[in-house]
């Protein structure tokens, strides 16, 4: 019997020949040229290390199936920028033909990336993206982001804390513990869960008042019900946005505070790894388990046996091994059609007389699954749990 680790490698592998069929079809039977491709996590910290060794497993495993030279390197701390600065100096140093880069600040990054283009590398970003806006001195030369649609994330989470706080009146907050003031991807999930959560819970809230016994039976003024509406609708129903210093032990502390002093506080969501396991082991040692609703993102061992004893509510759980593989597989499809179109120039002219650019998307998304105790042995969330826990596995041997 196939075990689900392998089967979900074979999924991604299908999907990649399928894709791969479609974007180089009439290229003919020439042998594939082995492309050099550097793939640059984002930390080797011990709180994320889980994640991104999923990432590294991914791109090595694209790499040994579609026969390119493919090096992993990661800084080992998450918040110097010169460490990824001076790694895509390496790159260049080295000759390779992309990187694939997670960016730790969406800008900071970008007059090295600019550099690494002019000099003919293809620069790809995964998990977290940088600026693309010329007018911001952003980077536009990205070939296409390879991760999570992390305001989805953010969003997907906050349709459920809205139905949680809903149900705890008018004075009931969120907030969220986040790993990073800079990065991308953390920005997102944050804008995400506030946009839709002030969206979800503003118009639960209108509606119960609407169809409150008062307003039916003609006991509350219309006046009355107008202001009180518009009061609902100016509300910020995230009370907080604190971030960490990207550990557990920080997210830990900041929760343990906020559940102190904050009684109004019932959900609290943590936009990473780290600070997810964080909040749970606050929530667990203040023994706040079904008063406070804690919502995290991804999933590993530790924070499978806290959604398993209820002290997680729910969790956004991220591919981190799609990640991999797919930055490799379209960095070499992108540099496959590029020689394509170079060797077969007048067979890709456009209709304005330019030459196409090659077809790879722009962006593409990896995938999230809302997690929750009930739905924890389902099979789409047990094919991505078992590639987790194999990674784990192989570490402690």
């Amino acid at each position: 019997m196939m075990r689900t680790g392998k089967r979900l490698r074979l999924a991604a592998c299908l999907a990649a020949c399928m894709l791969s069929a479609a974007s180089l079809s009439g290229c003919g039977k020439e042998e594939k040229k082995r492309y050099k491709i550097m793939v640059i996590g984002q930390s080797k910290e011990p709180q994320v290390a889980d994640y991104w060794k999923n990432v590294e497993k991914g791109a090595k495993d694209a790499a040994d199936e579609l026969g390119y030279e493919v090096t992993y390197l990661s800084p080992q701390d998450i918040t110097k920028v010169s460490d990824q600065e001076g790694l895509i100096d390496k790159a260049k140093q080295e000759g390779v033909d992309a990187i694939c880069i997670a960016p730790n600040n969406p800008t900071k990054l970008n007059a090295k990336l600019k550099a690494a283009s002019r000099s003919g590398i293809q620069i790809f970003t995964i998990d977290s993206d940088v600026t693309l806006d010329e007018k911001s001195d952003g980077f536009t030369e990205r070939r296409s982001y390879i991760g999570t649609n992390n305001e989805a994330v953010g969003g997907i989470a906050a349709r459920q804390a809205a139905a949680i706080l809903a149900k705890q009146g008018e004075t009931a907050r969120a907030v969220i513990i986040c790993h990073s003031s800079t990065q991308n991807s953390a920005t997102q999930r944050v804008n995400g869960f506030q946009d839709i959560l002030n969206t979800q819970i503003r118009s639960q809230l209108s509606i119960a008042v609407q169809n409150s016994e008062g307003v039916l039976n003609g006991t509350i003024p219309p006046e009355t019900v107008e202001t009180k509406i518009n009061s609902i609708k100016g509300t910020n129903y995230v009370s907080e946005i604190i971030y960490t210093d990207g550990t557990a032990k920080s997210a830990r502390e900041i929760a343990l505070k906020v559940m102190n002093e904050k009684p109004e506080v019932k959900v609290i969501f943590a936009t990473d790894e780290a600070a997810t396991e964080g909040v749970c082991m606050a929530v667990e040692e203040a023994g706040k388990k079904g008063s406070i609703s804690a919502i995290g993102v991804h999933c590993n061992d530790k924070i499978k046996k806290y959604l398993e004893k209820g002290v997680l509510t729910a969790t956004m759980m991220l591919n981190p091994y799609n990640v991999g593989y797919f930055a490799v597989f379209y960095a070499g499809s992108y540099l496959a059609d590029m020689e394509t179109i170079r060797d077969n120039k007048k067979d890709n002219i456009m209709e304005d007389g330019s030459v196409r650019e090659p077809s790879i998307p722009k962006t593409v998304d990896t995938g999230a699954l809302y997690v929750t105790s009930e739905n924890l042995k389902d099979e789409a969330v047990q094919l991505v749990l078992n590639q987790i826990a194999d990674q784990q596995d192989k570490d402690k041997e």
